[in-house]
């Protein structure tokens, strides 16, 4: 439609007989729709639409024609804007319409027009934009269907009179608020979320007389972060429950060794080639279990059927049961790996793979239960071997294998597998499982080089993710009305503490200072002890903030900007001082349960306008945002394959634009809750911190259902048991196996899953694992 509109207003021209002429300036235009007027000088650029800019001046105006755009449709217009920089100040963001993009310069004045009904123009006051006024009618003439020719008069006195004169001018649409166009034409306009701009017209004398279309385009030499930017700490809890069975030696789940070579290697691989900072929690039980499966290559429940002798031609040596069940749980992935096409896929090289494991998905059955698990026909040899080979080879990020985290990870014999389209052999599936355990070994250090650099954090948990409150507490009666009779544990939580940093000081060299309280479940009686061990902050819900209280007795307002984006100083019931950073759960929400669905473009645009929007509302009640601290803090994998991010390459391509734009965003500064903590801010002070967790801010989801309190029970009462026993028998060989065991069962992981509020399809596994330990 734009370039029919073009089309319109040239055969008008043609017909009545008029044509640009050349001039310099000062030249005057009429403001009256009519192009004849602007010399073929004025003529700056004509886009890909059919557009035309054209710009000229005189000692009263800046004049600004735009040809081919009917303001008042939907589908063919929508917004104009216009930025000036005329001075050393300004705002490197444009004004927020939908979006807040970023500007090549720091902006003094804009002009916005949607449609003949509105227009305005506005100035930056030092902390946000402020509208100023519209042109008179004699100052502008907006595009419409019948005449898609806009003009514009806007005096010099309107952005500050100056003598030289840098602007941009693009288009967006109305709803959306993407960019459709922009002048120069070297700037971006995706039609996808937020733009950086990078290019600008520059006059150097609006005195001399000129010839417009000799302005130069100035290229910017890339934006620096303002003074008063906004800080960002993002923080990623990388945790799995402790899958190993101490009475047989092998792990009854696989998650930990599934997931090391995708989630745990993608985050910090793509975040070493930028320049954000993040901060990641290594649990001590992830840890654990990840050293002993490249030290030591134990069994898991399916590496065990894998490692079975397996005839030529044959199936492994299992029962049916077994092999119809690995059969089910081989599909048990990222949806992305059935789908990747031949070209025009960010992964296409793996379509000879990618192509046969959707084949063999569409030959199988899904949804099943245990007890319907037989009911699939069983994959023929060839085809069940096929299955095993991609169930593991997919295990592995293709991005690590490559090599383009670490050029010393490409693994050239599983690129060469990658790209077979099946017809593997049992060779095979040793080569990649034998890979796998070790290629395990370079996780670690791929997060402790980051941290060496200072580009990332670490932080731990208790060793074995108990609900720290909870095991403080002096028995309980929840929801389900029946009374759990313990004691508090607070030796307990020392050893999950003290243990935990233990074995993070020994295999990561140094002790953290920071910590992600398992399930960010906080009580005043468990400060103490996690200062006691030289945790200098730790991190919870703006839930936990809500229901605290500051020296004065009053509960803490979320709502109010200032309160949430800062650490806290936190005291305990009995002692001890910990800084708390408290999450903002709705933007860490949206990473984890909406941004999947969208665009990596758009997703960490809407991600980039939150926080400017935080940003602004610290500004515009006085705040300096470089004094203040916004927290993000979600799991470190689950949202990366169990959200819609599973059909987006596994969030990689999200991962990519959201580092990369987070780097270079001129009102955020990513950094740590440590290095922001170290410039010594003056911290408000809680004097009750709330008791509770990230999920609804309460215990619920660990206490409170008859199954919870039934496991509690088993739980109090063994523990009886042992230290009934130890004072009987203070030296026997077996005490410390049988401490670590019960520490193990007092995991958060096992209460999650008892109960109605959360369900795996596989409860019996967990229930078991429990009773195990």
């Amino acid at each position: 439609m734009r370039a029919t509109a073009v089309f319109i207003v040239v055969l008008f021209c043609l017909q009545s007989g008029m044509g640009f002429v050349s001039a310099v300036t000062p030249e005057t235009i009429i403001i009256d729709g009519d192009v004849s007027e602007w010399s073929s000088d004025t003529e700056l650029a004509v886009d890909g639409n059919g557009v035309s800019l054209q710009t000229t001046w005189d000692e009263n105006n800046f004049y600004v024609g735009w040809s081919g755009t009917d303001w008042a449709s939907m589908s063919n217009g929508a917004d104009l804007f216009i930025y000036f920089n005329s001075s050393e100040s300004g705002s490197v963001l444009s004004k927020d319409w939908n979006f807040a993009h970023t500007l090549p310069f720091a902006a003094d004045y804009g002009f916005a027009l949607e449609d003949s009904n509105y227009h305005q123009y506005f100035a930056y006051d030092g902390t946000s934009w402020a509208d100023q006024g519209q042109l008179s009618t004699s100052e502008i003439y907006v595009g419409w269907a019948d005449n898609p020719v806009t003009e514009l008069a806007i005096p010099w006195t309107a952005i500050g009179s100056p003598t030289s004169l840098e602007f941009i001018v693009y288009a967006q649409w109305q709803d959306e608020g993407h960019v459709w166009t922009a002048f120069p034409s070297e700037n971006p306009s995706t039609s996808n979320g937020a733009e950086t701009f990078s290019h600008y017209y520059r006059i150097d004398d609006i005195n001399n007389a000129t010839s417009p279309n000799s302005v130069p385009v100035m290229e910017a030499g890339g934006v620096d972060k303002v003074d008063d930017a906004l800080n960002l700490a993002i923080i990623f809890h990388q945790h799995q429950p402790y899958y190993k069975n101490k009475l047989t030696d092998t792990y009854e789940m696989p998650w930990v060794r599934v997931h090391a070579m995708t989630e745990y290697v993608d985050s910090p691989g793509i975040l070493a080639q930028t320049g954000t900072k993040v901060t990641y929690n290594l649990v001590p039980s992830f840890i654990e279990q990840l050293v002993d499966y490249y030290e030591n290559e134990p069994l898991d429940d399916h590496t065990d059927m894998a490692k079975r002798p397996w005839p030529e031609g044959g199936y492994p040596n299992a029962t049916a049961l077994e092999l119809h069940t690995m059969q089910f749980q081989s599909f048990w992935n990222s949806g992305w790996i059935y789908n990747v096409s031949e070209t025009g896929h960010i992964q296409s090289w793996l379509y000879p793979s990618s192509s046969r494991y959707s084949e063999l998905y569409d030959m199988t059955l899904h949804n099943l239960k245990p007890a319907t698990i037989m009911s699939d026909t069983l994959l023929s040899e060839q085809d069940y071997l096929d299955l095993q080979v991609l169930w593991y080879l997919y295990q592995f990020s293709p991005d690590y294998v490559l090599g383009e985290y670490d050029v010393n990870h490409r693994d050239q014999g599983l690129i060469d597998l990658f790209m077979q389209p099946g017809q593997y052999t049992h060779a095979d599936l040793m080569y990649v499982i034998d890979k796998q355990h070790e290629h395990m070994a370079n996780v670690l250090p791929m997060y402790s080089e980051l941290a060496a650099s200072g580009q990332v954090e670490l932080t731990t948990t208790p060793y074995y993710h108990p609900i720290m409150p909870l095991l403080m507490m002096d028995g309980w009666t929840m929801e389900d009305g029946i009374r759990v009779n313990k004691a508090s544990w607070p030796e307990d939580v020392q050893n999950h503490l003290i243990t935990g940093m233990d074995l993070f000081e020994e295999k990561l060299g140094f002790r953290p200072t920071g910590m992600w309280p398992s399930e960010q479940a906080v009580s005043p009686a468990m400060v103490e002890p996690v200062s006691d061990v030289g945790i200098q902050w730790m991190v919870t819900d703006e839930e936990i903030l809500m229901k605290s209280t500051d020296v004065n007795g009053n509960f803490i307002d979320v709502d109010v900007a200032s309160n949430l984006a800062t650490p806290w100083l936190v005291t305990g019931s009995d002692g001890g001082e910990v800084a708390t950073v408290f999450r903002d759960r709705v933007i860490s929400d949206r990473i984890a349960f909406q941004y999947g669905t969208m665009t990596p473009e758009a997703a960490v645009s809407d991600f980039i306008a939150y926080l400017d929007n935080i940003r602004q509302e610290l500004l515009d009640a006085g705040e300096d945002p470089s004094e203040h601290l916004l927290t993000v803090a979600l799991d470190g994998e689950n949202w990366m394959f169990m959200s819609e991010f599973q059909h987006q390459d596994n969030a990689r391509p999200f991962m990519h634009e959201w580092y990369t734009r987070l780097a270079s965003h001129p009102t955020i500064v990513t950094t740590t809750p440590t290095e922001f903590l170290s410039t010594n801010p003056d911290l408000p002070v809680i004097d009750n911190i709330g008791t509770g967790s990230w999920i609804d801010g309460t215990l619920r989801t660990w206490a409170g259902e008859p199954e919870e309190s039934l496991g509690w029970q088993r739980l109090v009462e063994a523990r009886q048991a042992l230290v009934a026993f130890e004072e009987d028998n203070p030296t026997h060989p077996g005490l410390d196996t049988a401490w670590e065991s019960l520490y193990i069962a007092e995991g958060s992981d096992w209460f999650w899953w008892y109960g109605l509020d959360q369900d795996s399809g596989y409860d019996e596994n967990w229930d078991v694992l429990f009773k195990v330990h």
